[in-house]
């Protein structure tokens, strides 16, 4: 019953609160919806709607009137306000929207993933038990605690911000928004605040500043959308409801502005009156002073002006426009002193303070009309009135003040001033000075006595005795002096005509001059004199001047500066550094000289190449100027050219981390580069790369990829940068190829010779950190040429036995196969290959493989260290070696020659351009009813290699060793028809041609070899397989002249086609071979250059 009676009452208050403004909002009537779990039935109520917008806001204003926990919750397309709390995870949805009540009652809420707390199933289960177990006399304390629960709200302070951990950059990123904004920049501050919120970190902050920027714009249509979301993401209406609402009308939802107006102020209109609220505001301000950001005191400010509309918090507003002034934002902080002054039209004692601060922000004639209207105000007091009048006094004294001294102008602005306010000493004695300065004494007199009749004064009393000494009235001079010597009033005139003139004027010559007649000793005007000397370009007498006052006073630091700057201007700079060295002295500006020297010299020594003396200088100009950003980076360099690179690093870190410009970043790659070159086992290059490549900066992401592109990484560059102008674009862009091939080998006809011809279909994609993967299909057909009669193949010593052959021998096959390529630009793995020997062939289909790799883990160094394989091969030599054979003597069939085995080589650089290189192998062989072996064989090559402009030039010699455990290359049962001597020594010269790879549209390759073989073949069995039957092979030896010539080229025709070939001729002691192929290749997407070249360079041998 009591459930019953609580639902009611509920489903009642909500039915009321509804239906009050129905008009506003279109709410349905709420239901009953139980749901049962474990025997428990649970009620809630619930209001259907039909989108998540409608019962978004439904929601909104369900939660002003009812301190109950409300969500909206999806189900089955339908979105519904559920008001009433769950227990378990299953009865909620993953999205939901929380709405909650703060301290101060404002409206917000949030979407969030549904995960209980403890408190919260802690109140779910109060909530539950008071309205769901039997009556007893502990349920009636256990409900009214649950109320209690429901009723409580949390206090919190107002906050413009849901507090998120902000990055310092972005920091400055939102203040040079608001910036944008306060300056009137629209366009800019709307671009800027669109890009700052592709930030997580930002982006409600961003969402709000790029709001305000559509409402300034006249944009309705995109700021309601906006401020909708900040609503959403639990952000404070209170910041922006007027320009929320003004923009609603505009767009003409006045319905739905009236109810968020209504709303707001039936939750506010305590609040914002309240003094929590304007200490709060007051505290902002002082700390956003204190912070001095303008960005955010021009925020602030605005966000709160419907507290200056109401003459609210004036001394905050105050404070924050003087702020702004003072940080030189005039135009912002007249805005608001011109506010105030409307806002608060009685407030007299600020008034007189807004009117002193606009007097500096305007014209004269601007602060002339503003002063006459507020001194027309009847209701005024009248000492706000007589400020006032003194006020636009003085005003007009500083403009007349302001003029240039003893004109024309002068004259009349202070007679003007005269005649409108007479009497006053301040006008008076101007206008004496005047006629003085123009030899009119009689005036000046005049003047001064009248001023000094109304007011004495030392200036009044001045002006009559100069007055009286230049009209020659020495007899009224001592009078008016009393018992001060007319001589020392001759002296102090003096004095005082000299202080008037500019320290570079000719007259300053002959007055000090006539000063020291008077006083020889006078310091003060030998202080001047040496100035003038040094102003008017007389640098040899102000120095000898300047020395000589630093003999009378030597502890007087402006004569040390003048006799320093004096030397400079001679060109001294030994001499002022010496000087300097030996006084030390502690001034500011003559630190600042003696680090202008220090750095002219730590420059001269830099660009001389004496890197000693320029560390030496730099560092002396460190010690003065710790922080100088320009000399850290000067250091760093010269720390690079004397070697000593970790220092080199560590100063342009520290220049980096406080300026990370483009040139700085730029300049520490390079550093950490060199250093890794040095050191590879140092991963700062690597982890610096990495930051760059993940950096939201896209120069930096340019920088990144640029630097991939060098060390030969053109994929990874690709999946860094995106630019359209790099010769790596979409070098990850997936691309299919063509290929045809021809290839002949001499032989004898129908066993050694061959002629191979395929065509080959593949594809190529990429995946992350610059792997590429190659899916190849090859169709080929092979033809041995005609067999002769009864061929000595196979069995042959059976051909006796049989009447005529039990199978006809294979002299022309076909094949196919595929392939499965892994290419990586970086990692101990380089490329990967799994395929298969022909699908079709005469043997059983077996695996093909091959791993390469690099022992090298110094990403810079492509084409030196050392390099592994591992593999297991199909060898092409012959038909029996690549397909096998029948054998026509028996019903049997062998060979596919196998070859597994094991590369390991390196490369080493020698000077510089010289090198060394040198592999060995080891393989076994095997196959289908053949003759087990196996070789080791070992390659070396010494080698130059010249880098030109357009291309590079290798040149060398090589030697070559070879050997077999057997000898194989027959064609009888049990041979693999392979080329296998027992010993094979080989030397020569070789010589190659290559194309630069950077940036181009056309590359080709040439290399050519030759070399002095000799040949030790062994015997071997006829029948290796069949012991039984008799005969051997006989050993052979010989000597004989190896060569090869390959060509290449890859043309890129335009941005989606390329071909390329291939052309090769070799010469073995015994054989020959030709071998040709044309590629066609299609890219899926633009690209500007050619990329991905060979894995691994090495030159061949033949």
């Amino acid at each position: 019953m009591k459930k019953h009676a609580i639902t009611s009452l509920l489903v009642a208050v909500l039915f009321f609160s509804t239906t009050l403004l129905n008009a506003a909002i279109n709410t349905d009537y709420p239901i009953e919806e139980e749901f049962q779990d474990d025997g428990t039935r649970y009620t809630v109520l619930v209001v259907r709607k039909v989108s998540e917008q409608q019962a978004t806001e439904d929601a909104i204003y369900i939660s002003s009137f009812l301190n109950l926990p409300v969500f909206v919750v999806q189900k089955d397309q339908t979105y519904s306000v559920y008001v009433g709390n769950f227990i378990h995870q299953q009865e909620v949805p993953n999205l939901m929207v929380q709405l909650r009540m703060s301290g101060y009652r404002r409206l917000s809420y949030k979407k969030k993933n549904w995960a209980p707390e403890q408190e919260s199933a802690q109140f779910n289960q109060q909530y539950l038990s008071a309205y769901e177990t039997p009556p007893n006399t502990e349920e009636s304390q256990l409900k009214e605690d649950a109320v209690k629960i429901i009723g409580e709200q949390p206090d919190a302070q107002p906050d413009l911000w849901v507090s998120v951990p902000d990055h310092p950059v972005f920091e400055n990123e939102l203040r040079q928004g608001w910036l944008f904004l306060s300056l009137n920049h629209l366009e800019q501050a709307c671009d800027h605040f669109a890009e700052l919120r592709k930030s997580e970190l930002i982006k409600m902050k961003a969402t709000y500043g790029l709001a305000t920027c559509y409402h300034k714009t006249n944009q309705p249509e995109r700021s309601v959308p906006l401020y909708t979301e900040l609503l959403i993401n639990n952000q404070g209406i209170e910041y922006f409801i007027i320009e929320f609402l003004d923009d609603l009308n505009a767009l003409g939802r006045t319905e739905e502005a009236q109810h968020y107006q209504n709303l707001f102020e039936s939750l506010t209109k305590n609040y914002w009156t309240s003094e929590q609220y304007l200490l709060s505001f007051r505290e902002k301000v002082l700390q956003t002073i204190h912070e001095n950001d303008a960005g955010k005191m021009f925020a602030l400010l605005e966000s709160h002006e419907r507290l200056l509309n109401r003459c609210e918090a004036i001394g905050s507003f105050y404070g924050g426009a003087n702020f702004l002034k003072r940080v030189g934002h005039t135009h912002q902080a007249k805005q608001y002193y011109l506010k105030l002054m409307e806002k608060c039209p009685e407030k007299w004692h600020l008034k007189l303070g807004l009117i002193y601060s606009l007097s500096s922000l305007s014209s004269t004639k601007e602060n002339q009309i503003r002063i006459s209207q507020e001194m027309q105000q009847t209701n005024a007091p009248a000492s706000y009135q007589r400020r006032l009048n003194s006020l636009l006094f003085e005003l007009e004294l500083n403009k007349a003040y302001a003029l240039p001294k003893y004109t024309q102008t002068a004259y009349e602005q202070f007679q003007s001033l005269n005649q409108r306010y007479p009497n006053r000493p301040q006008i008076l004695n101007q206008l004496g000075w005047w006629h003085y300065q123009h030899e009119e004494f009689d005036q000046s007199l005049a003047f001064f006595k009248h001023s000094q009749d109304i007011r004495a004064t030392d200036e009044a009393n001045k002006g009559i005795l100069y007055s009286l000494l230049r009209l020659g009235k020495n007899e009224e001079v001592r009078q008016q002096a009393g018992s001060q010597p007319v001589e020392d009033i001759q002296l102090n005139l003096l004095k005082d005509q000299l202080r008037e003139l500019e320290v570079n004027d000719p007259r300053v010559d002959e007055l000090t001059q006539q000063i020291l007649v008077l006083a020889p000793d006078d310091l003060p005007t030998k202080t001047t004199r040496a100035w003038h000397l040094y102003e008017v370009q007389k640098y040899s007498e102000s120095r000898d001047a300047f020395a000589a006052l630093r003999q009378q006073q030597p502890n007087d630091v402006s004569f040390l500066k003048g006799h320093v700057y004096s030397l400079i201007q001679l060109g001294d700079a030994d001499q002022t550094e010496a000087i300097l060295s030996e006084e030390q002295p502690q001034d500011e500006d003559l630190e600042q000289v003696a680090a202008g020297i220090y750095m002219d010299k730590a420059i001269f020594n830099y660009e001389t190449k004496h890197y000693s003396a320029a560390l030496n200088y730099t560092n002396k100009y460190l010690a003065l100027e710790p922080n100088n950003q320009d000399a850290l980076a000067l250091r760093s360099w010269i720390h690079f050219h004397l070697n000593e690179k970790s220092k080199a690093v560590s100063d342009l870190e520290s220049v980096w981390q406080d300026n990370p410009s483009h040139e700085h970043t730029k300049s520490l790659l390079f550093l950490y580069r060199s250093q890794y070159q040095d050191s590879p086992t140092d991963t700062s290059y690597q982890e610096f790369l990495a930051q760059l490549q993940g950096s939201y900066n896209r120069d930096w992401n340019t920088l990144a990829a640029n630097e991939f592109a060098s060390i030969n990484h053109p994929v990874r560059a690709a999946q860094v940068s995106d630019d359209p102008n790099t010769s790596y674009y979409n070098a990850n862009s997936p691309h299919a190829h063509l290929a045809f091939g021809l290839r002949r080998k001499s032989g004898d006809k129908g066993t050694s010779q061959l002629q191979q011809v395929g065509a080959y279909l593949g594809a190529d994609i990429y995946s992350n950190n610059g792997k590429q993967w190659r899916l190849q299909l090859g169709w080929e057909t092979l033809d041995a040429g005609t067999l002769p009669q009864s061929p000595f193949i196979g069995r042959a010593f059976l051909s006796e036995e049989t009447n005529q052959p039990k199978q006809t021998p294979d002299t022309k096959l076909s094949a196919k196969r595929i392939w499965l390529q892994h290419i990586s630009e970086t990692g101990f793995l380089k490329s990967a290959t799994l395929g298969t020997t022909a699908i079709n062939s005469i043997i059983s289909t077996q695996p093909v493989f091959e791993l390469e790799g690099s022992f090298q883990t110094n990403l810079l160094e492509q084409r030196i260290g050392p390099y592994w394989n591992i593999h297991q091969r199909l060898l092409d030599d012959t038909l029996l070696s690549y397909l096998g054979q029948h054998d026509p003597y028996s019903e049997q069939e062998w060979g596919r020659a196998m070859k597994t085995g094991v590369t390991l080589g390196n490369q080493w650089t020698l000077t510089t351009p010289y090198w060394l290189s040198a592999n060995v192998s080891g393989d076994y062989y095997w196959g289908k009813h053949l003759w087990e072996n196996w070789s080791i064989e070992g390659n070396a090559s010494l080698g130059k290699t010249d880098i030109y402009d357009t291309h590079l030039r290798s040149l060398g010699i090589y030697t070559n060793l070879q050997h077999y455990d057997r000898n194989s290359n027959f064609f009888t049962f049990g041979h693999g028809g392979y080329y296998s001597p027992q010993l094979l020594i080989g030397a020569g010269p070789f010589a190659a041609w290559e194309a630069r790879r950077q940036n181009i549209q056309f590359w080709w390759k040439a290399e050519t070899s030759i070399g002095a073989f000799w040949e030790l073949a062994d015997s071997a069995p006829l029948y290796p397989v069949d012991q039984q039957a008799p005969g051997e092979y006989d050993s052979d030896s010989g000597l004989g002249i190896g060569a090869r010539i390959k060509v290449q080229y890859r043309k890129l025709w335009n941005s989606y086609f390329e071909t390329s070939g291939l052309l090769e001729w070799r010469k073995a002691p015994d054989y020959d071979e030709a071998r040709a192929q044309a590629t066609f290749r299609i890219y899926f997407e633009p690209r500007n250059a050619l990329t991905t070249f060979e894995v691994l360079d090495r030159i061949e041998l033949p």
